[in-house]
């Protein structure tokens, strides 16, 4: 009698205990569910070694893998100074981060210096004021106006290289480290040459001038006219040199003049004597080289040389007609042709009315993406594509878009 009283008393003991676990784990679900994360922000100030403000340079967040500095995969958020100098991260969950600053015509840093220091965000926003280190400059002079300028360090690496070309024929790399750096420059229409020696900075600026070096020019005239005759807006002719690796590209120039010539022109200057080869590009048909098939070399020796070039007619079409799934033409649409490998061959645009065209195809297989503006780009027949067979006679493909998947 008594054990069976201590049974039914361990027995009610064991339902109150389970009722009570039920009800601060119920109690937690509920207070958890109603929890709110709160997000920070990440403000400072960007100014130079004399405290003068750095107005609008780009400022770069990452985000931490447990702490480690594998950074630069892990960017997660970029900002521009104002007019102040100063910059603001918002909506930041709390964890470790990294900053760099990246000012122009001079190196970007870390905050923090080095390979940077961690930035913590526990349970508060954070206020952080920066000051670029200063260092020595390098000024360059040229002879000419340059259309592409890079600083590299000693490996070569580019760690300076400004957005836009100087609207002057010099330019100035601020507040470097001593240290080993080479020039890399390009003038329009002509292929990247290094300076000639490495530029060494020990302990203070440097002047320097610079000569592009003269050579031999590649003259030629191309057609570049889509099928309903419109002058193409893409034309591009790019040389390569013996290994078929790009120097330099192009646009072609074409004459509108009274009476719009059918023909345009480009050229390449200053080329050293070699062995080089052309590629022409136009919207709506593949890329050909000179000569046709592999590409014919172009020798120069000691004289200009003169080329006139036509994209060989005929071959086969793609056409067809790109809308929404209403039937309307979707702003900015763009067709893309791929080959059997999905590597990019060509592009075009639908006209006003939707309809496209590719044409001086070879017989083969290829692939279709469609994009337009504000929507991602899709394969036709959707997933990873269908491939469209191309064998003696033209293909004629609608796709509308289904905006309502966005």
């Amino acid at each position: 009698m008594k054990k069976r009283k201590i049974i039914i008393i361990c027995l009610i003991i064991g339902i109150i205990v389970s009722i009570m676990t039920f009800i601060t784990i119920h109690d937690y679900i509920i207070n958890r569910s109603n929890i709110k994360i709160t997000n920070y922000k990440i403000s400072g100030l960007f100014t130079d070694s004399e405290n003068s403000v750095i107005q609008y340079s780009h400022v770069y967040l990452y985000a931490s893998n447990n702490g480690s500095w594998s950074k630069f995969m892990n960017i997660i958020e970029n900002t521009t100074t104002g007019n102040d100098g100063k910059f603001t991260f918002y909506n930041i969950e709390p964890g470790i981060y990294y900053i760099s600053f990246d000012r122009e015509y001079a190196p970007i840093v870390w905050y923090g210096g080095g390979i940077g220091k961690p930035i913590i965000i526990e349970n508060s926003d954070l206020e952080i004021n920066f000051q670029y280190p200063k260092g020595f400059n390098i000024y360059v002079e040229f002879d000419d106006r340059m259309s592409d300028i890079a600083l590299c360090n000693f490996q070569k690496e580019i760690i300076i290289s400004p957005l836009f070309s100087p609207l002057s024929n010099n330019i100035t790399f601020y507040d470097l480290r001593p240290g080993e750096y080479y020039l890399s420059f390009r003038k329009y229409n002509a292929p990247s040459v290094w300076y000639d020696n490495p530029i060494i900075i020990n302990n203070s600026d440097i002047k320097i001038d610079v000569h592009y070096p003269k050579g031999f020019n590649i003259n030629g005239v191309y057609n570049n006219f889509d099928f309903d005759n419109d002058v193409m807006q893409e034309a591009r002719v790019i040389l390569y040199n013996n290994n078929k690796e790009e120097l330099s590209r192009t646009r072609s120039l074409y004459d509108y003049g009274a009476f719009p010539k059918k023909i345009t022109s480009f050229t390449f200057n200053d080329l050293q004597p070699g062995i080089y080869y052309l590629q022409f590009y136009k919207s709506g048909t593949p890329p050909a080289w000179y000569g046709g098939g592999k590409g014919e070399p172009i020798i120069i020796d000691k004289s200009d040389v003169s080329i006139n070039f036509y994209y060989p007619e005929g071959g086969l079409n793609i056409t067809g007609k790109y809308t929404d799934i209403d039937g309307n033409v979707m702003e900015h649409p763009t067709i893309t042709l791929r080959d059997s490998n999905k590597e990019y061959l060509t592009r075009t645009a639908a006209k006003k009315d939707g309809s496209y065209l590719f044409y001086g195809l070879q017989s083969g297989k290829y692939y279709l993406v469609f994009s337009a503006k504000g929507f991602p780009s899709v394969f036709y027949g959707g997933g990873d594509g269908e491939m469209i067979n191309i064998e003696d006679s033209d293909k004629e493909i609608d796709y509308r878009y289904n905006t309502k998947n966005k």
